[in-house]
């Protein structure tokens, strides 16, 4: 899950880069219409919601940034312990490097 002000900051950009853009206006604007869920993809707090809702399912797995650069190998174990695949540990320091999986 991101950090709603990290959603607005990278929608903002994101949208600038277009001549045409579904939302105009400032990033504090956007901002607001975010909070009020008047942003062209839906309100982002019923899609985050959605989410959330479903978090205890065994399939789910909802992770933070702040989480992943706070403890990137701990996430990635969290991640391999949470999926059906199970894959040896001694791999798992590569991955967390971001170094490819050996086919």
């Amino acid at each position: 899950m991101r950090n709603p002000k990290d959603v607005t900051v990278s929608m903002h950009h994101f949208l600038k880069g277009f001549t045409w853009s579904p939302q105009e206006g400032s990033i504090l604007e956007l901002g607001q219409q975010m909070i009020d869920g008047n942003v062209f993809c839906g309100p982002y707090w019923t899609h985050l919601q959605q989410f959330w809702e479903q978090r205890h399912k065994p399939h789910v797995f909802i992770n933070t940034f702040e989480q992943m650069k706070k403890d990137l190998p701990g996430t990635v174990r969290a991640l391999a312990r949470s999926s059906a695949r199970n894959r040896p540990t001694s791999r798992w320091s590569r991955w967390s490097r971001g170094a490819p999986s050996p086919r």
